[in-house]
């Protein structure tokens, strides 16, 4: 009972091991990968925002140069008129002058004696100044208007001017915000596939943390069904024939150990146990020979095994004549349990790990699930 009391206790200890022997992301490499997504997410997200408002800037900054452009046309068409009729005003000026001085002072003279009463004479010689001073204050005022609108114009030209220049430095803050932009969501991106690659494997963590805490469960369990149902004052001999309640019995026909040669390997049955756990969790794939990418059952014994040198055949029925036959008393880890069509490696605290089917994948099982038809051993 020691030996049993032993098996269970290794049982729940390989349970606790599951967890262990695969190497999954730390929760807080969860949280770091998550927290660095949503900064380059935020960066992202600030580089579209700039890139936005710069384009809207961009945007009123053409309009505004089609409006100076139409204002730099205009100011140069009302140039060309203040030249026009400064011209004409100073070419009827010279007319006039021309025609006085021509004339002489006699005319003058004449225009003032000429004169019908004083209010006459007062008139022409008002008349005569006054036209000295229109000429004048036209001539100034067509000078002055030349020389707003050609300061109005040099300024329209040199704001267009600036502008071109705005431009030309928009363009090229877009290009650098579109590198930095193209940056920030390759950057997010990386974050994003190594985060879900991190979520992955922190369920499948937890996927085997609860497949070893079932396992450590149900070694528990069997270990106080044991002392409760062992009959008191009595301790089965090993390998005398006594069942333990539901515990089916071996067959008949298993042949002795007496003259069977272990292969030569390294390994062991705990050992293969521990490794055949590590691909808890990976696909039942009918045929199959892989333990990552998808096995039937018994491609899954029969890959385990080769990692350790030894080759078993692909067929569960074949494998009831592998190694040699112990009574399930006697199981080990590393032991092949075959049932009726199926098989799987014993873990002791009367388990199994198996390629299940298709919609379980490789997992735990209880060993009594189906009548066992034969316990072989190789180790």
């Amino acid at each position: 009972m020691k030996k049993r009391a032993g098996k269970t206790a290794l049982a729940v200890l390989l349970a606790g091991m599951m967890v262990t022997t695969t190497v999954y992301a730390e929760p807080g490499d969860v949280d770091a990968l998550r927290q660095k997504k949503e900064e380059a997410d935020s960066e992202v997200n600030a580089l579209q925002e700039r890139l936005l408002g710069l384009i809207a800037e961009m945007d009123q900054l053409e309009a505004d140069m089609i409006q100076k452009g139409q204002e730099v046309e205009q100011a140069t068409q009302e140039l060309t008129a203040a030249q026009e009729k400064e011209q004409k005003q100073y070419a009827d000026m010279k007319l006039r002058i021309k025609y006085m001085y021509e004339e002489g002072d006699t005319t003058f003279l004449e225009k003032l004696l000429s004169a019908e009463s004083i209010t006459d004479l007062l008139n022409q010689a008002d008349y005569i100044q006054k036209v000295h001073t229109y000429d004048r204050n036209m001539l100034e005022e067509y000078v002055k208007i030349k020389e707003e609108v050609d300061r109005l114009k040099t300024a329209r030209e040199t704001e267009l001017t600036e502008m071109e220049n705005l431009r030309a430095e928009y363009t090229s803050q877009q290009a650098n915000l579109n590198a930095e932009l193209t940056a920030a969501e390759e950057k997010s991106a990386g974050f994003g596939e190594q985060l879900q690659a991190a979520l992955e494997a922190d369920a499948a963590r937890k996927a085997a943390e609860e497949a070893a805490k079932a396992a450590a469960e149900a070694a528990k369990n069997e270990q106080q069904n044991q002392t409760t149902n062992r009959p008191s004052g009595t301790t089965p001999s090993e390998g005398s024939g006594n069942q333990e309640p539901d515990t089916p019995s071996a067959p008949s026909d298993n042949n002795s150990n007496s003259n069977y040669n272990p292969p030569v390997s390294n390994g062991s049955g705990q050992a293969v146990a521990n490794y055949a756990c590590n691909f808890i969790g990976n696909p039942y794939v009918w045929a199959g020979t892989s333990l990552t990418n998808g096995c039937d059952c018994s491609g899954f014994v029969m890959s385990v095994y080769a990692h350790f040198g030894v080759y078993l055949p692909h067929s569960s029925g074949n494998l009831r004549s592998s190694g040699y036959g112990v009574s399930y008393s006697q199981a080990q880890p590393g032991d092949i349990m075959c049932y009726s069509g199926h098989v799987g490696i014993y873990i002791g605290g009367g388990q199994i790990v198996n390629a299940i089917d298709e919609a379980h994948g490789i997992g735990i099982s209880s060993a009594t699930y189906a009548p066992i038809l034969a316990v072989r051993r190789i180790f």
